[in-house]
């Protein structure tokens, strides 16, 4: 989910997480994309991506039958990365103004030119929270029910959750390296008239 809010933030989303979490049912339309597969008489095998992110290169070649020499290693260890808490409070603020172009000169230029800054989760109300994983709770369960045991979904519980993620006191706590504001200032720059 917080996966798929980043996203959302980094092609023109100006609402916070809570609002991704009300329409956030992945699990059940992967219970649809099975279901769909079995009945086409495809063969399917299934990868949980959070339990094989840091090395997708082995199931991927697997996958195509070949060796995993064939692929060259990116340069850059993280590629198309999260973003911080400072970066996506900015790229929400250019949504606003800017529109849809704001991602190329904020979270497109942030994460291609300053790859490997850890990203950081957002701040989310503990009220949404706690609804949110007690629905996934359901949906979860049903999913599981068809994955293979070593790919299933891991649902935190609520107090993981909440100790992996920023407090209300640490929500504006924001900071921005000079690294970055030379990318985002240069990118900005470009779409800027000459006077």
């Amino acid at each position: 989910m917080l996966s798929a809010f980043q996203q959302q933030l980094k092609s023109n989303k100006t609402s916070g997480p809570e609002e991704t979490m009300e329409r956030y049912f992945f699990p059940k339309q992967v219970l649809r994309v099975i279901d769909m597969i079995h009945e086409s008489n495809f063969n399917l095998k299934i990868l949980n991506y959070d339990k094989h992110r840091k090395n997708l290169l082995d199931p991927t070649a697997t996958w195509l039958g070949i060796s995993p020499t064939v692929f060259k290693k990116p340069i850059a260890g993280s590629v198309n990365r999260s973003l911080t808490r400072s970066e996506m409070e900015l790229q929400r603020a250019f949504n606003i103004y800017a529109g849809r172009r704001a991602r190329l000169f904020i979270s497109d230029a942030l994460s291609n030119e300053l790859p490997d800054i850890t990203s950081e989760k957002p701040y989310i109300d503990p009220e949404a929270l706690h609804r949110f994983l007690d629905r996934m709770k359901i949906l979860v369960k049903e999913a599981n029910t068809r994955l293979p045991d070593t790919e299933r979904y891991e649902l935190p519980t609520y107090e993981s959750a909440v100790a992996m993620l920023p407090s209300r006191e640490e929500r504006y706590k924001l900071a921005i390296s000079p690294q970055q504001i030379e990318v985002i200032s240069r990118n900005i720059s470009k779409y800027l008239k000459p006077e």
